[in-house]
């Protein structure tokens, strides 16, 4: 890989060989060149561990594929090399078909200079950030020109989407608190009967003076859906409940995860042994409620729904707030932190860091740098994109030539990886996260106009006094194209809200927590440990294996409210702006 020579800043440092980004909380959602900033109070990136590559940098003489005098460009060269395949993994894809993974597969010239009218392949990540910039300046161009525009960005486009609908109630909720009432030892009542008890309270007479009413007996209470408190902790010392807690994971009873997995191996059963339902139906696209911010019940429906889209939020933040520049000064602690490098692809696919393999298991690189060098990065991949959209569409058709160029220039401006293998087809991205506003005065009072049930520090996370970053404390993530959160649910199913500031739009994926023991067993069938891996569920196998799924957009000013359990994991892989 280059190194960016335009941006001073850029600093190769040693990488860490951890297998997940710390957290200090999570990592929880929201290219550049559509540069994307999305702030989150409650954390997000809910797993750990996973492979990451580690393998060491070799020299080697990458491929020119940008020469002038090529007349045939080389395909991925990972493609060719012998992979192991597991029987659930995807088949190296057809280097003829056009590729949604980034690969440089392309063809003989046919006789045309034209970017759309040539065979060329051309990387996801290149025409995903030709696509944000076209739909920013969409309004410039003529009706041909944005069909052309329109053909050529065809292969970054999402392949389907749930319905937006408004508020209507998920049975699915009802299903979740009655598991979760059952943990805690709460007898669970039909509504009738519920009436009918409510009723009955109301002629119960005064009890005697002095008298006191019996109090329930529920069981020892779980903590949410995860865990018991062992038989004896109750009246004990501090010192002794910490050291039980340090051994829970140990515990015969407390082993959700089998030494072994895989398709030959029975699942895992935590949850179906707490009580969840593992039978499915069908994997459909479900759809998703829309909600608007000003709705005088926006509280009662959010909480009625697995997750929801709440619209119009930019009516209640001031955006001017969260810049790339005011981001850099708030968060930049001047101490290096561990940031995911990526490869960039769409949000239906995951190949690995090399070659063509495809499974539920998601890839990263782990390095520390400043926050500052990341995000002046972001600023220069946005600068550098806008210069090279300007040449492509300077005269139409679009030269084939000039998108090559901005394919190039794309990739040396990414910041250097030294844990790269110097062979990587396309650009290794950095995905900025975890950066800190709680403490900063204009970004907390730009969101303070928003609803009190969603804002930090309120209700009962009054109480708590401790700072728990991306908890009870705003954090912002920088995504560019590519940009991605794996599969989690936040710590302790704990609700989280997430919004986008834009300017570009972020997917989302969910899957209610009524199906998490489907879920799990789907995991533990694709060989992933459903708590301590970095996992990417494909489409297709949620739709075989009958679990039902959200897909959707949220645009900027828009809000995702994710309830209790609700396991999400979301791209950046749409972007409309920078």
């Amino acid at each position: 890989m280059k190194r960016a020579a335009t941006n001073p800043l850029v600093k190769a440092t040693a990488p860490t060989n951890g297998h997940q980004q710390p957290k200090r909380t999570n990592q929880d959602h929201r290219p550049l060149p559509a540069s994307t900033s999305t702030m989150d109070s409650s954390d997000g990136e809910g797993t750990s561990g996973g492979p990451v590559n580690t393998r060491p940098r070799r020299t080697v003489k990458p491929i020119n594929r940008y020469s002038a005098e090529a007349q045939e460009f080389p395909r991925d060269s990972t493609a060719a090399s012998n992979v192991h395949m597991d029987s659930d993994d995807e088949e190296p894809q057809d280097p003829n078909i056009p590729s949604s993974s980034g690969s440089l597969a392309s063809s003989k010239l046919q006789g045309s200079s034209s970017a759309v009218d040539t065979n060329d392949q051309y990387q996801w990540h290149t025409l995903a950030c030709f696509d944000s910039l076209f739909q920013e300046e969409r309004s410039r161009f003529t009706d041909a020109q944005i069909k052309e525009i329109e053909l050529l960005v065809k292969p970054v486009k999402l392949e389907g989407e749930s319905q937006r609908i408004d508020f209507q109630e998920h049975d699915s909720v009802k299903i979740v608190a009655n598991v979760i009432k059952k943990l805690f030892g709460i007898e669970v009542v039909d509504e009738e009967q519920e009436v009918q008890e409510t009723v009955q309270k109301k002629k119960i007479k005064k009890l005697p003076k002095g008298e006191l009413p019996k109090a329930p007996n529920p069981k020892v209470p779980y903590l949410l859906y995860t865990s018991g408190f062992e038989d004896g902790v109750v009246g004990q010392p501090g010192e002794e409940i910490v050291e039980r807690a340090a051994n829970v994971y140990k515990h015969r009873d407390f082993r959700f995860v089998s030494n072994q997995i895989g398709a030959s191996y029975a699942p895992t059963d935590f949850f179906v042994s707490k009580g969840f339902d593992s039978s499915t139906s069908s994997g459909i696209m479900e759809p998703i409620v829309v909600l608007d911010v000003e709705d005088p019940d926006l509280e009662a429906k959010a909480f009625a729904v697995d997750i929801c889209l709440i619209k119009n939020c930019d009516k209640k933040i001031n955006l001017d707030a969260f810049t790339l520049e005011k981001l850099i000064n708030v968060g930049d602690s001047g101490k290096p932190t561990v940031f995911l490098r990526q490869r960039p692809q769409k949000s239906e696919t995951n190949y690995k860091m090399s070659g063509k393999l495809q499974n539920f298991i998601h890839e990263n690189i782990e390095e520390k740098r400043l926050l500052r060098e990341v995000l002046k990065n972001h600023e220069h991949v946005v600068k550098v994109a806008r210069k090279e959209f300007a040449n492509c569409t300077a005269t139409f058709p679009i030269q084939r030539t000039q998108l090559l160029k901005m394919e190039k220039a794309l990739r040396e401006a990414q910041l250097d990886c030294p844990q790269a293998t110097g062979r990587e087809e396309y650009p290794l991205i950095t995905f900025g996260s975890n950066i800190d506003v709680a403490d900063s005065p204009e970004q907390m009072e730009a969101i303070r106009e928003l609803p009190e049930f969603i804002l930090p520090g309120k209700r009962l996370m009054s109480i708590l006094k401790d700072k728990l970053y991306g908890i009870n404390l705003v954090q912002a993530y920088v995504k560019g194209p590519g940009c991605r959160t794996v599969a989690h649910h936040e710590n302790q199913g704990l609700v989280s809200v997430n919004i986008n500031i834009g300017p570009g739009v972020c997917v989302w994926y969910s899957i209610s927590m009524k199906h998490i023991a489907a879920l799990e067993e789907l995991l533990c069938r694709k060989s992933c440990f459903p708590f301590n891996t970095l996992i990417w569920p494909m489409e297709k196998d949620l739709q075989k294996a009958g679990i039902p799924y959200k897909k959707f957009l949220q645009h900027p000013g828009e809000m995702v409210f994710i309830n209790t359990g609700t396991y999400h994991w979301l791209p950046r892989s749409l972007p409309d702006g920078v």
